[in-house]
C-alpha cells in the first residue's frame, strides 16, 4: 500500500513500444495479490496511492495501437479481502485457523462467499467499464487443502466426516477427488459467468489452463 501507482505514467509511450516490438497481447493488473484494484472499483478496494485509472489508461493506449489486453485478477490471494472478511480466508491448519497478515498477502478460499460477493462483482465492473479482450486469473493455490468452515461443512455434508488432516489418512484420496471436482466447478462458474456475456473473450486460469 506504500507504493505509488500511476503518479507519472507514459502509457502512450509504453503502448507505442509494445506495438513496435510486435507484441500482440498483454496482461495488466485489475487486482493484485495484496487485494488492491488498479481502477476506481466500487465493490473492490482501489489502491490507496493510485492516481487516475491505471487499468483504463493502459487498455485505452494499448487498444489504440492494436495490442489486445487481458485483465489480471489474483484469484486465490487477496490481502484486503482477507483482512476485511476473515471468513473468506483459506485455513491450511485447522488447529490455528486462517493466517491473516497486517498487510500484503492473505490466501483466500473460493468456496466461501468470496466469489459471489467480491470476485464476480469485480469481473462485472471490468466487463462493463473497459474494452478488455479477456481475463487471466492467477494463484490457483486457492484449490489447495482448506479447513475453513465452508469447506468442512461441504465435505461433512457429503461424507459425514471432517476433512482428513494429512496424507496418511485413509480417506486422503477421497478428499483429493472432492477437491478436484470442486476446483473444476468453480473454474466453470467463473468462466461461464464471463463467456455467457462475452463469448469471444479469452479466459485463462494459471495452473489450470483455459476454459
Amino acid at each position: 500500500e506504500q507504493i505509488r501507482i500511476g503518479h507519472d505514467p507514459d502509457v502512450e509511450g509504453m503502448a507505442t513500444e509494445l506495438a513496435a516490438a510486435g507484441v500482440e497481447e498483454i496482461i495488466t493488473f485489475a487486482k493484485c495479490h495484496t487485494g488492491f484494484a488498479y481502477y476506481p472499483s466500487k465493490c473492490g478496494n482501489p489502491h490507496p496511492l493510485m492516481k487516475g485509472d491505471c487499468l483504463g489508461d493502459v487498455v485505452t493506449a494499448c487498444k489504440a495501437k492494436g495490442v489486445d489486453v487481458l485483465a489480471y485478477i489474483s484469484f486465490g490471494i487477496d490481502g484486503e479481502a482477507g483482512r476485511r472478511h476473515p471468513e473468506y480466508a483459506q485455513v491450511r491448519d485447522r488447529a490455528h485457523g486462517p493466517h491473516i497478515s497486517k498487510d500484503h498477502f492473505v490466501s483466500t478460499c473460493p468456496f466461501t462467499p468470496y466469489i459471489d460477493e467480491l470476485m464476480l462483482p469485480m469481473i462485472q465492473e471490468v466487463i462493463d467499464g473497459y474494452d478488455v479482450d479477456g481475463f487471466f486469473f492467477d494463484t490457483m493455490g486457492a484449490m489447495g487443502v482448506c479447513h475453513c468452515d465452508y469447506c468442512e461443512a461441504e465435505y461433512k455434508g457429503r461424507y459425514g466426516k471432517d476433512i482428513p488432516l494429512n496424507a496418511d489418512a485413509a480417506d486422503w484420496g477421497q478428499y483429493g477427488a472432492f477437491r478436484r471436482e470442486r476446483a473444476w466447478r468453480v473454474v466453470e462458474q467463473v468462466g461461464k459467468f464471463i463467456t455467457d456475456q462475452k463469448p469471444g473473450f479469452k479466459v485463462g486460469f494459471n495452473w489450470v489452463g483455459t476454459v
